[in-house]
């Protein structure tokens, strides 16, 4: 199990949010998505610890049995002084907002 930011290939960031950057990685080859939440952000937040919490273990949960195709795997999570990082299945369809606007 990958522990640190060394263990992964960071390629071109994918979006932004209020947190912090989602980046295209790979591990050994295999392509994921992975969100890097800067714990200052987090901080600054009066209810972002809770939040940033209540992401992981809602993603924890949907892990096992996989309730939809469409519904994103958390695959690894660690942390450096700095950030939390989720690492994901890389979803190439784009954001979810962007497909419900073009509707």
């Amino acid at each position: 199990m990958p522990c640190n930011l060394d263990d992964f290939v960071v390629g071109e960031p994918l979006g932004e949010g209020s947190f912090g950057t989602v980046s295209r990685c790979t591990l050994n080859g295999v392509p994921y998505a992975m969100k890097a939440i800067v714990k200052a952000s987090v901080e600054k937040q009066k209810h972002g610890a809770k939040q940033v919490m209540t992401e992981k273990q809602a993603l924890l949960r949907l892990a096992d049995p996989r309730p939809h195709p469409s519904i994103v795997q958390l695959h690894f999570t660690f942390r450096d002084d700095e950030h939390l990082y989720f690492v994901l299945e890389l979803a190439s369809g784009g954001e979810l907002s962007e497909t419900i606007d073009r509707l």
